[in-house]
């Protein structure tokens, strides 16, 4: 193991200490995140099986037109989105609707608002994983916009902590490799 090896991982060092170092951190935040994910997704299918709820068509309406603007966007947007049958995201839309109302609900029903110290971890969070971490609190901290969408998560948190801590939980040990596997198989659906 050399400098060379180590760049081919992208770890800029000399030394096999820190390289060990390094991928140990990176493999850490990686579980974290996917089991963060994981644990959140649990909650909030949870709430949508215990909560049945009917959603107008109208807004079910809306959600399809935004996943087809952003199944365009992300192959190259040269077509025109309502090309695409809306049938195709009809169900995911239907799930993504009954879950925000769900999620909207809990956060009326508890008085809950994005905590600071929340926000600040999840930009914290997302600056770690760049080469010049300042910049990117910067821009987050600087841009009303993108922290509007960390404040966002931050408070989709605060539900799934609030409905975890009224449910009854079981934990379920896993391997490394199961639990991201897991988190991309669910990342892809």
């Amino acid at each position: 193991m050399n400098e060379e090896f180590f760049k081919s991982f992208g770890v800029e060092t000399d030394s096999e200490e820190n390289f060990i170092s390094e991928i140990r951190t990176n493999m850490e935040r990686e579980l974290t995140r996917a089991l963060r994910s994981l644990t959140k997704q649990q909650v909030l299918d949870g709430l949508l099986e215990a909560n049945k709820i009917d959603v107008p068509s109208s807004l079910i309406d809306q959600e399809v037109d935004r996943l087809r603007q952003q199944a365009v966007q992300q192959f190259g947007g040269q077509m025109d989105p309502s090309q695409i049958p809306a049938e195709i995201f009809k169900p995911q839309a239907e799930k993504r609707v009954q879950t925000g109302l769900l999620i909207n609900a809990v956060v009326e029903a508890n008085e809950l608002k994005a905590s600071e110290e929340k926000v600040n971890e999840l930009i914290e969070e997302i600056a770690s994983t760049y080469q010049e971490p300042d910049q990117v609190r910067e821009y987050y901290n600087a841009n009303a916009e993108q922290k509007s969408q960390v404040e966002g998560l931050a408070l989709e948190e605060q539900v799934v902590e609030k409905v975890l801590a009224g449910a009854n939980v079981s934990q379920v040990e896993s391997s490394y490799e199961e639990v991201i596997r897991e988190a991309n198989t669910q990342q892809q659906a």
